[in-house]
Formats: structure tokens, C-alpha cells, sequence
């Protein structure tokens, strides 16, 4: 009798075999006995570690030993380490809000923090985490530039690209901008066998689609983040997912207890981060999104009533703007809180109250970059405030 891990791996198979025909075949997976890196191998790698020194020595590498160690560790329980093949798994962070993740031919993995704010539980990260190293397992790189037959200009291309292109919406290179539904499709089905083998929820490890499906609505063309240029449907990889699960009522054989309980509270700093890009990109949906999430970890603060209240101001609900700012004090005496309500005051000639909160601003930040600006206005208000 097979077990419920053989079973499931066995119809991820029929699965991937009925939506798809598997393409270049001559591309053999790391896996595969008889692998052997080829010259287009050896190039794409080598343009794949100019690009990852490029990010690694710039602004957009987020920087955080123990999240970087937690994803690794988490790569290394899916596949039973870090090797695959002639390469070594490397994840790093990327610090962009978009909801990404990408890999290069040379086996390092790039998970954005946009990405890493959405997360729940580990079976969630696990499965987008997965589905990038069966990427790197099926040399999907290669793949694309023989399907293609024009690797050469792939290579230069992507070699040419300056970095703010490569993180502001240029699609070029298939690692970053996303490969064919065929290629994607396959690195789904890895990731699933992967999931099991690691012994996580399945159905749970696709809850992160289902997320990423939500939070992508109702964008524009332009606005769609790079993980679903040419990703399937959300929806479309939330039914494989689930498929599978029905398949086996079972736990998985080799159930193991996650690596961390709670990755949302670990991710908490940079969940938060992303609320604040999202509010200075004016994005108050998503913003709104991360404050609900944030609140169920750290509660009601003088903080998260701030955001609130610049989200409000974002969707030009004025009056709910200033009583949240209001709100955040009583919880607080945040400089920031200071500041907006004694600019907002001095905007309504309330003199008294523009004077108070802005003096205690400047006392609060005595180093502000705005000082002049901010003893300005208390000049003049003071002139105001004295004729009353």
C-alpha cells in the first residue's frame, strides 16, 4: 500500500502531465541522474552573479541576519539542504512592496519585503519559496533561453540592465519578470511534491496565493507586480493546491513542527516598513490592509492610530483624518502626531492649539529637518495668538 506522500506525489504528476506537456525536454532537472550544467548553463550563471552582486551591493537588499538565516533554514527543510545539484540555495531580501519573488540561474532566490508582509503562517512561505527553487531544480533560465533560441540576447540584455529598471517595472529577463505558464505550471507542481516531502499543509500553503489573488485586484497592467506577469491565475494554482489536499485525508508522514510559530510577528518590522512605503506611494487600499494585520499583532498604539489617520487624510476623509490624529495622542506623545495636528491647526487658525502642539514638536525633535520652516510658522502664529 503506498503511503500518502507517494500518492500525492504520483497525482502531482498526472496533474502537471493533464494541464500541460512538459517543455524542452532536452533540459533535464538537476535531479536527473545524468545532469550536466551546458554552456548556456555556465553563461546565464555567470550574468546571474553579476546581478546578484549588483543587488547585494546596493540600497535594495534588506538586511536582516535573522530573517535571511530563517529562510534559508526553511529552504534547506524543503529540499534536505542547501545543495541542489552544482549549486547552493542562497535567499536573500529584497526591499521593494510589490508582492514578488524571483530566482536567478545561479541559485540565489530574492524574496521581496512586500511578499514577506502578506505572510501568515510557514506552509505559506514554504510554497512560494518552493515554487522558486523548482525553478532553480529545473533550470528554467536554460529552458526559456532554448525555447526561445535567442539565449545571446537574453544574456546581454539582462546584463545591460540598469537595477532601478530591474525593480521598476522593465520586464526583460523571465527570472524576474516571470517564465511561461508552462514553466511556471511545472515549478508549481515541484513545490507541491516539496511541501509534502517537508511535510507541510498543503491546502494551508496555499492560502499565500489566494492572499496575493486578493491583494492584486484591480490593478492596472503596469501596476502588476512581476510574480504575476506571467504566473497562472491565482486561482488556478489555489485549486491545484487544494486538489492534491482532497486527494489524501492524511497528514502528511513526515509532519514536522515549524521552524517559527509565528513568521507574521517576525516579519512585524517589515510589515510595518511597507505600511509606511505604501502610505508616501499613496496606496491607501494596501496600506489599509497591513494596518489590519498590525493590529491583530501589537493591538491599539499611538502608531498604527497614526497611519490610520494619514490613510484617512489618503482617502480624503478630512474630519476622520484629524480625530484619529487626535485619537493617536491620547495613546501617545509621538512627535509626528505633533506635527500634523499643529499644521492642521494652523490651517484653521486655531492659534492657540497650532503653538502648543508645534512647540512641543520641536522639543521633541530637536534636530528636525523642518525646524526652519516649523519656527517660522511659530512666529507668525505667535503674532496671531498675542492679538487675540
Amino acid at each position: 500500500m503506498r503511503s500518502a506522500s507517494v500518492k500525492r506525489l504520483l497525482l502531482a504528476g498526472m496533474v502537471s502531465t493533464l494541464l500541460t506537456a512538459c517543455s524542452s525536454p532536452s533540459v533535464k532537472p538537476m535531479t536527473d541522474p545524468g545532469y550536466k550544467p551546458d554552456t548556456d548553463d555556465m553563461r546565464l550563471r555567470i550574468t546571474a552573479d553579476k546581478l546578484s552582486k549588483r543587488i547585494e551591493n546596493s540600497r535594495y537588499l534588506y538586511k536582516n541576519p535573522e530573517i535571511q538565516n530563517y529562510l534559508n533554514q526553511l529552504a534547506e527543510r524543503l529540499v534536505g539542504g542547501l545543495q541542489v545539484g552544482d549549486l547552493k540555495l542562497d535567499i536573500q531580501i529584497i526591499e521593494n512592496p510589490d508582492y514578488n519573488a524571483f530566482a536567478l540561474a545561479n541559485g540565489h532566490i530574492y524574496i521581496h519585503t512586500g511578499l514577506l508582509s502578506l505572510v501568515d503562517t510557514e506552509a505559506e512561505l514554504a510554497a512560494v519559496l518552493a515554487h522558486e527553487i523548482g525553478h532553480v531544480v529545473h533550470r528554467d533560465a536554460t529552458r526559456a533561453a532554448d525555447q526561445r533560441q535567442n539565449a545571446a540576447n537574453i544574456y546581454a540584455g539582462f546584463s545591460a540592465l540598469p537595477l532601478i529598471n530591474i525593480f521598476g517595472g522593465l520586464h526583460m529577463a523571465g527570472s524576474i519578470s516571470g517564465y511561461s505558464r508552462d514553466l511556471e505550471r511545472d515549478a508549481d507542481h515541484y513545490a507541491v511534491g516539496q511541501l509534502d516531502y517537508a511535510g507541510y499543509n498543503l491546502a494551508e500553503g496555499a492560502e499565500i496565493f489566494a492572499k496575493l489573488s486578493n491583494a492584486t485586484q484591480g490593478t492596472g497592467e503596469n501596476d502588476t507586480p512581476y510574480f504575476f506577469s506571467t504566473h497562472p491565475r491565482m486561482k488556478e494554482r489555489v485549486e491545484s493546491f487544494r486538489m492534491l489536499e482532497s486527494s489524501d485525508s492524511k497528514a502528511p508522514a513526515q509532519k514536522k513542527d515549524p521552524l517559527q510559530s509565528s513568521p507574521a510577528t517576525l516579519f512585524h518590522d517589515v510589515t510595518k516598513e511597507t505600511l509606511v512605503t505604501y502610505i508616501e506611494l499613496g496606496k491607501s487600499d494596501r496600506a489599509d490592509s497591513l494596518l489590519t494585520r498590525l493590529k491583530n499583532i501589537e493591538g491599539d498604539t499611538a502608531t498604527l492610530r497614526y497611519y490610520e489617520a494619514k490613510i484617512a487624510q489618503l482617502k480624503g476623509e478630512d474630519d476622520r483624518y484629524q480625530d484619529l490624529l487626535t485619537k493617536a495622542l491620547t495613546l501617545g506623545d509621538l512627535p509626528e502626531v505633533r506635527r500634523e495636528l499643529g499644521i492642521l491647526n494652523y490651517k484653521n487658525k486655531e492659534w492657540k492649539s497650532a503653538y502648543e502642539h508645534l512647540t512641543r514638536y520641536l522639543e521633541q525633535s530637536p534636530e528636525a529637518k523642518d525646524r526652519i520652516f516649523i519656527e517660522a510658522y511659530l512666529r507668525e502664529i505667535k503674532e496671531h495668538k498675542d492679538t487675540e
